[in-house]
């Protein structure tokens, strides 16, 4: 199947669904509920034929991201946007450790991200935590990456970043 006969996104979106697999939320913290995602996904897409990043990618999106949706949408924008979130508060001028701190005291990390900046009052409808993940990204680049940094505690914290960045439509992590 080539690209331009893909279904559409949201038609190959509504086609996946882990309800019968994972009835509760109890399940997300059982160590097989992130494999179970990954194997229903990789199934649906092997099976029918989805091999564009960018698809492959929403599927997951659709299984992995819970409460708020990551977008408005014209439905949104008019009815409001709701849901659960993760809030985080960060600091611009230390961003990396408050980014950090507030990254480890996230206990489900499949909820959207809901970011604020320290003495700003934008309202977080997916512009304030893609900046966020594009600044915290650069950061972590220049502190981990250039040149690669020994082991720190803080290797776990970057690591959810880097999937939050990949999964919250923020920017892919090119930082390895």
């Amino acid at each position: 199947m080539e690209f331009h006969d893909l279904p559409e996104i949201a038609s190959i979106t509504s086609m996946v669904t882990l309800d019968n697999v994972l009835p509760g939320s109890e399940d997300q913290h059982n160590g097989d509920y992130l494999s179970t995602i990954v194997k229903k996904c990789t199934t649906f897409c092997k099976s029918n034929d989805v091999s564009d990043p960018i698809h492959v990618l929403k599927i997951f999106q659709k299984e992995i991201v819970t409460g708020r949706p990551l977008e408005l949408t014209e439905e949104t924008s008019s009815t409001g946007i709701y849901g659960e979130t993760n809030f985080i508060l960060v600091d611009r001028g230390d961003l990396l450790k408050t980014a950090i701190e507030e990254i480890r005291a996230i206990s489900d990390m499949r909820k959207c991200l809901e970011v604020q900046f320290y003495g700003e009052c934008a309202a977080d409808f997916g512009g304030p935590r893609k900046e966020f993940f594009s600044l915290v990204l650069h950061c972590i680049k220049e502190e981990y990456f250039e040149p690669v940094r020994e082991w720190s505690d803080d290797y776990e914290a970057v690591g959810r970043i880097l999937a939050l960045s990949t999964l919250q439509n923020g920017r892919l992590p090119r930082i390895m």
